[in-house]
């Protein structure tokens, strides 16, 4: 609300009619509300002039955000002298330096569009003598003071927006702290503010006249700025970043410690590093030689660094601008600054030194368009609000040097800080202060997005960038990264030493056939009421598998398996890979249509499925029915047929979906999936003999179902197939008549369903659960927490391209697991699977920034089938390695210090059902034939 307390409006108020009261109201864009206490109390208003369009932000920001968005703009400074301070003639100067300076006698309406200037403003001034008080306590009592100012809430309509305090703390030595709104007072104008401070101060302590010209009048440059907002000027300026800004506007992401507040916080910590003087010179230099200034050479490091932080190439980078300097008013004290969005883009195959000529082209544009702030530019985009994050400019860099040019207090020596911030309006603000002598990067960060320690390494990163661009400027700016190259390449192979001797001698159908000999009686599979031993089983396969023979299959050749979730299925499994031949899962659920193209693809001689099937599979391979053919190899031999097979023979394809709409088949070599099972075997089963093996619930095309094949079959124990349909499975009676099992294998969608089973013991049947298919969040897992079942949780990574799973995370529901709003940790890598998170480069990232996953070792597919441009893009040479080739994944991921991986989501727009690929693509081709 405004108060018109100047004389006139007094006498207006005792003798005017209500009609001179609305002119005159009116005159002055003001309007009048009813108020609860006396109006005229306090300094009388002498001017009213129009806000700003940036104190409007300022206000509404302040309004919006409440107390804390309120103390983000406390700016403090200190500055402590030695030398005998007179403090009268330093109590009159900071007097005199209110009344000069309109800006420091302002205060604001109800609705912040207008600011009103005081004749007086009392100095808010406090004074502390503490020569008495030995230190430490002294210094207490100071940073305190300096803390509690960082967390005054300053009254925008009632003012003063001005406070300072003074401590004694010897008679040669004194402390002064000013702490001041932004509002009013911007960085430029602390540097004025201190000029006239210490020539007031000297003029009064020498009895001289004030060598000052006349201060320039806020108000009068806020009318003469309302004035240019109309003009064309500020159009053709509002253009130049409309034009910038529009196109893909990117979202700068900073990897954060925690999850962001859904509302963001201003909370904030500052860490202040110092940055070495010869380095300083040097970058100086650089500029010189590419026609720069320190400013544009910092900056363009800055932005260099931050799109290595963030992996991102396209960003804006936030960058304080003085009005000052572009209107004239070199001496205004007042709020002038605008924040310029510096939008930059690297071009492929750049030096540093062809991106810092870019960049002052640029930034020679951007200081010529800077008088249009922010806020209104985001009024004019229409980019989605989020109200987790700082709109379009998180992190701001600024460069405060030489606040302290020119000033001299008379017998006086000081020292200049700039007091840190208890809260802060960017998630990240680093401000370059001091001189070329002492210069120091302050760094304030919000505390519930960041922790110290991050910020350290980024400061340490930011550091490696500017001695990587000193030693050559010429560098390119792909190889320009935040640690040093042989540093990462360290870290890198210590954390994929994960060598693991496993025989390769035998493939896994030869590992099967010897533990059916060795637990003959045992129990194999179960389902329903029937039950069949090892012995039983391999009889069976062999007995099929020589049917086979019989139809001339040889080793390579590619079988088709349709069959649902029985026993007929394990043993039409183990039939085909006991000839040497490639299985290839097939669901009879899915569209015809993708069924050819699968057979066709695969040049599959035969198809085995069942009788409810018939025909579904005919088209392309020969059909055999799975319970004729058990019927008619009855008569066959039950011994294990004898066919030589290579670790480095095809185990078997299965499909992924495909981006052109066609889906992509990837071929897993024996040794492969016999690393992923041996591992397994380690991982998840237990020694002990009670304990079932598996619960089998999904079908074979998934290739998370060989886990719970393979890994029982292999040491001995039994495996339960589901009798129920696909949303009932888990209400399968076997399932607590044979638990405990080993393991479960599902995917985080699946635990709903065991959550909501009809069996109330059904999330206690298995000792582990090993989830995998997709990212697992913590609340899926809640109901586990809430019933406090024993389990243990293995949170699996993998693509079907690195055989099933490659990475794994193992933790107990009861322990302090690792989880984010990504989800929870994927782990480390298994046995003999290497893990790399490069950027776009192939480059190492350092700990905690995001890059790809890219996959090497023994488990890596040999392929894509028929797809060798698609090979070429997806498998590359390891930039470490030669000899050896990697899976780029597709997936975003960091590590952490402890080397565990947080999957952080997916590159493309690919995505999952229920653990399937799915390629946005094939579903675009499908309805494009609709």
């Amino acid at each position: 609300m405004v108060y018109i307390k100047s004389r006139e409006a007094r006498e207006l108020f005792t003798s005017a009619s209500k009609i001179d009261m609305i002119d005159l109201a009116t005159s002055q864009g003001i309007v009048f509300l009813p108020v609860d206490h006396d109006p005229f109390a306090g300094p009388e208003i002498i001017r009213i002039a129009p806000s700003t369009e940036s104190q409007k932000e300022i206000w509404a920001s302040c309004m919006i955000g409440g107390d804390d968005a309120n103390r983000a703009y406390n700016e403090s400074i200190t500055l402590h002298f030695k030398g005998g301070l007179d403090k009268p003639a330093f109590e009159r100067a900071l007097e005199k330096l209110i009344e000069r300076n309109d800006s420091l006698r302002t205060a604001f309406c109800a609705d912040g569009r207008q600011l009103c200037v005081f004749d007086k403003q009392p100095l808010d001034f406090y004074y502390k003598d503490l020569s008495e008080i030995l230190n430490p306590v002294e210094e207490r009592i100071v940073q305190k003071y300096i803390k509690d100012d960082a967390l005054f809430v300053f009254s925008l309509t009632d003012g003063p927006l001005l406070k300072t305090g003074l401590f004694k703390i010897n008679t040669n030595e004194y402390k002064f702290v000013l702490t001041t709104h932004h509002i009013i007072c911007d960085g430029w104008s602390i540097g004025i503010l201190l000029q006239e401070l210490s020539n007031l101060y000297s003029s009064c302590i020498q009895n001289l006249p004030v060598q000052l010209p006349a201060a320039p009048l806020f108000s009068e440059y806020a009318f003469e700025h309302q004035e240019f907002i109309k003009s064309g000027d500020y159009q053709t300026q509002e253009e130049f970043w409309l034009k910038n800004l529009k196109h893909d506007t990117p979202v700068v992401s900073l990897p954060t410690d925690f999850d962001r507040p859904l509302l963001r916080s201003y909370k904030s910590g500052r860490l202040d590093y110092p940055v070495d003087q010869e380095l300083i010179s040097q970058l100086k230099k650089i500029g010189v030689e590419n026609g720069c200034s320190l400013v544009i050479t910092l900056t363009a490091a800055f932005e260099l660094f931050l799109q290595r932080l963030t992996g991102q190439e396209d960003l804006i980078l936030g960058l304080p601008a003085a009005d000052q300097s572009a209107s004239g008013n070199l001496r205004l004290i007042g709020h002038c600054v605008n924040l310029l969005p510096l939008r930059s883009k690297p071009k492929p195959g750049h030096t540093f030194s062809e991106f810092l000529k870019e960049r002052r082209a640029f930034m020679f544009d951007a200081y010529e368009n800077q008088q249009v702030t922010f806020g209104s530019l985001l009024k004019k985009f229409t980019i989605p609000r989020d109200t987790s994050r700082v709109p379009l400019i998180p992190v701001v860099f600024n460069i405060d040097m030489g606040l302290t040019d020119g000033v001299n207090f008379s017998g006086l020596d000081f020292k200049f800080f700039n007091n840190s911030r208890e809260y802060e309006s960017f998630e990240l603000f680093v401000n370059a202060t001091g001189s070329e002598e002492s210069f120091i990067l302050e760094w304030s960060y919000n505390t519930q997005l960041f922790k110290p320690e991050s910020v350290n390494r980024m400061m340490a990163g930011f550091t490696t960038v500017l001695k990587t661009l000193v030693a050559n400027s010429n560098v390119l700016l792909h190889d320009v990264l935040l640690i040093d190259k042989n540093e990462l390449l360290a870290g890198v192979h210590q954390r994929n030493e994960t060598e693991v001797i496993y025989p390769q001698t035998k493939c896994l159908i030869q590992l099967i056939e010897e533990t059916a000999a060795a637990n003959a009686d045992k129990l194999a599979l179960v389902y329903a009421d029937d039950e069949i031993t090892f012995a039983e089983l391999n009889q069976k396969a062999n007995q099929l598998a020589r049917f086979l023979l019989e139809k001339d299959i040889k080793v390579g050749d590619v079988i088709g398996l349709a069959v649902e979730r029985s026993p007929e299925m394990i043993v039409a499994l183990l039939a085909i890979l006991k000839t040497g031949a490639t299985f290839v899962p097939l669901d009879a659920e899915l569209p015809q249509e993708r069924i050819n193209f699968m057979l066709a693809d695969v040049s599959a001689r035969i198809t085995i499925t069942s009788k409810k099937h018939l025909d579904k599979f005919s088209s392309q391979a020969i059909e055999v029915i799975i319970e004729d053919a058990l019927s008619e190899s009855k008569n066959q031999l039950n011994t294990n047929p004898n066919v030589s097979i290579s670790t480095t023979d095809i185990a078997y394809i299965i499909y992924t979906s495909g981006s052109t709409g066609k889906p992509k088949g990837v071929l897993i070599e024996q040794r492969s999936i016999l690393n992923y099972i041996q591992s397994s075997i380690n991982a998840y089963s237990s020694p002990e003999q009670q304990y079932a093996g598996s619960f089998i619930h999904l079908a074979l095309s998934f290739d998370a179902s060989l886990t719970a094949v393979f890994v029982p079959l292999i040491i001995g124990k039994s495996i339960v197939i589901s009798a129920k349909p696909a949303l009932e499975v888990f209400d399968d009676e076997n399932l607590i008549k044979f638990a405990p099992f080993d393991f479960i294998k599902l995917t985080p969608a699946q635990l709903l369903l065991l959550k909501n089973s009809k069996n109330a013991k059904a999330p206690f049947a298995a000792r582990k659960l090993v989830v995998g298919g997709e990212a697992l969040l913590k609340r899926h897992i809640d109901f586990l927490i809430e019933l406090q079942a024993d389990v243990e949780i293995i949170n699996e990574y993998g693509p079907t391209e690195a055989s099933v799973g490659c990475v794994s995370y193992v933790f107990n529901i009861h322990d302090d697991f690792k989880y984010s709003s990504s989800g929870i940790s994927i782990g480390k890598p298994m046995p003999n699977v290497r893990i790399y998170i490069l950027d776009k480069f192939l480059n190492p990232v350092p700990d905690d920034t995001e890059g790809e996953i890219y996959i090497g070792g023994v488990q890596v597919a040999k392929g894509y089938l028929n797809r060798p441009e698609l090979n070429t893009k997806k498998f590359v040479s390891n930039p470490f390695n030669e000899s050896e080739i990697l899976y780029r994944t597709g997936d975003l991921a960091k590590y952490a210090e402890d080397g565990n991986i947080a999957y952080l989501g997916r590159i493309d727009d690919q995505f999952k059902i229920r653990g399937y690929r799915i390629e946005p693509g094939e579903i675009e081709q499908l309805l494009l034939k609709q």
